[in-house]
């Protein structure tokens, strides 16, 4: 298999209006936006269904935006581990964890993986950029000869992106030259990856097939001093108003401001505040910029998780509603859990995003996707649903979603939720120890299939952890309340206590 495994949760239905919608949103897209198709140098890469053949998981990060000053997302490559699959390869830019490969093959039953760590060319800067991983596995000679060799001789059909980069595209059209065998991408078109994680176009390409009602009001600047005139407009009515680096991710392109501290100030006043607080996300004067509503009057905020298959592979997949958790005034993903939403809500959110879904697998679309929505309004009755992002690409919910359905065979069958806690000197202690001191509550393996496992801990991210003092798990629990009660409340208090007794060499057992 060169897929984990999808679950069809919900098979939304789409009238016949609808579907000409998705047709009409393609063909919009086609003659507005050229630049999503295809590039026909590529078009030998595009995948037309995915077969049981292995694949090389390259998660390169260069296109998203990321603060000067953050660690950036270059941690983010292990997390491939989860949708991997037996005989499956993994290019990263630091070694592997021996502990957590290990872990993930046997007590969560990945199968086995080979693990490739390419180092790129040196940037006129005479620095390496680990995020460019794509380019650095066709500039080590000793990766690119291990990958040709496996594409002649070992089966190698696939690259698996976290998404589809022109980098991933380009290694795609290099190793299919230099092996003459078949190569394929499981991924979007380039141009259609940088159009749908875009903040700014994705707000504009549903306005357009929804209405204004279907977004927050949004708009899209080029320079501080439109930025300036925007947030004066919106904060005079507004309680907080948002300016965001349009292809960032989790929030960490984020500034958010109250309207109380913006009222009645100059726009020159308010083009200074904006150049105190624009340099720590990179910004750079002529950038583009997404200035919009930052809504709090809102009822719901799922998350719904699509698999886009390659159009012979049948529609798109929903797999599920989530809700996520975020921490911080500018809105930082730091976790997820299943979604209970009225029924009224999951099926507007299963039509107006089964309808963007189909849309764009018509241009080509392959790979994981999925929107972040509120459902906005004082009453379910008079309500809006508003999408406020797209996410083309394998994330914090889509990558833990899909584990529980390889360890449980169907998500919906074990209650967990998923949390990152940032702990000081958890990067000291390491993974392994970390893992080790969780003792009782550590997560060995599912051995009663009919039975919920309650209680267990499953520790994700080891170089997250060694990175960021930042620890990521999910918590398994016997219902959907506990799992999330115990994920944001017991949690955090437990790996503390773990990372304070590592590092004062206790002997204390964990908490339980």
């Amino acid at each position: 298999m060169s897929l984990p495994k999808i679950i069809h949760a919900v098979e939304p239905t789409l009238s016949a209006a609808d579907l000409q919608l998705a047709e009409s949103t393609a063909e919009y897209l086609r003659e507005h936006h050229p630049s999503v198709l295809l590039d026909p140098i590529f078009h030998d890469l595009a995948t037309p269904r995915v077969g049981a053949r292995p694949a090389l998981h390259c998660d390169d990060f260069t296109e998203i935006m990321r603060p000067p000053q953050s660690p950036g997302y270059v941690f983010f490559q292990e997390r491939a581990r989860l949708r991997a699959v037996e005989g499956d390869s993994i290019a990263a830019s630091f070694p592997v964890n021996t502990a957590y490969d290990n872990f993930c093959s046997t007590t969560l039953g990945l199968g086995k993986v080979r693990w490739l760590c390419p180092r790129g060319s040196p940037r006129p800067t005479g620095t390496v950029d680990p995020h460019r991983l794509a380019e650095a596995c066709w500039e080590d000679r000793q990766v690119r000869r291990s990958l040709v060799h496996a594409i002649r001789h070992e089966g190698l059909r696939y690259i698996h992106p976290h998404y589809g980069t022109k980098a991933i595209w380009q290694l795609a059209l290099l190793l299919h030259h230099a092996s003459r065998m078949p190569v394929h991408v499981i991924g979007a078109p380039p141009g259609l990856s940088a159009f749908v994680n875009d903040k700014g176009r994705f707000a504009a390409l549903v306005e357009h097939m929804y209405g204004p009602a279907a977004i927050p009001p949004t708009e899209v600047v080029w320079n501080t001093a439109l930025a300036a005139e925007q947030m004066r407009e919106l904060c005079s009515h507004r309680k907080r108003v948002s300016v965001k680096l349009p292809s960032a991710a989790g929030g960490q392109g984020n500034l958010v401001f109250n309207s109380d501290a913006l009222r009645g100030r100059s726009l020159a006043r308010l083009r200074e505040i904006l150049w105190q607080s624009l340099p720590r996300l990179g910004y750079q004067n002529g950038d583009e910029l997404v200035v919009s509503v930052w809504e709090e009057n809102a009822l719901a905020a799922p998350s719904t998780q699509y698999w886009i298959p390659p159009a012979g592979d049948g529609p798109p997949i929903l797999e599920g509603h989530f809700m996520q958790f975020i921490v911080g005034s500018a809105g930082r993903f730091s976790g997820c859990a299943p979604a209970d939403l009225p029924h009224e809500i999951r099926r507007r959110a299963e039509i107006r995003c089964g309808i963007v879904a189909r849309a764009f697998q018509k241009l080509g679309y392959v790979g994981r996707c999925s929107f972040d929505l509120l459902w906005v309004g004082k009453s379910q009755e008079t309500a809006e649903l508003q999408f406020i992002e797209c996410n083309g690409r394998w994330g914090g919910t889509s990558l833990p979603m899909t584990l529980m359905n390889r360890i449980f065979g169907d998500w919906h069958r074990q209650p967990f939720a998923v949390n990152t806690v940032h702990v000081v000197g958890a990067g000291l202690v390491g993974y392994q120890e970390l893992t080790r001191r969780l003792g009782n509550r550590r997560f060995e393996g599912r051995r009663d299939l009919d039975q919920l496992v309650t209680g267990k801990i499953i520790l994700l991210d080891p170089e997250r952890v060694k990175r960021c003092d930042e620890v990521t798990a999910i918590v398994l629990a016997d219902s959907w309340e506990a799992a999330i009660q115990d994920a944001q409340s017991q949690f955090p208090i437990l790996i503390q206590h773990v990372v304070d007794g590592a590092i004062r060499g206790s002997r204390l057992a964990p908490l339980v």
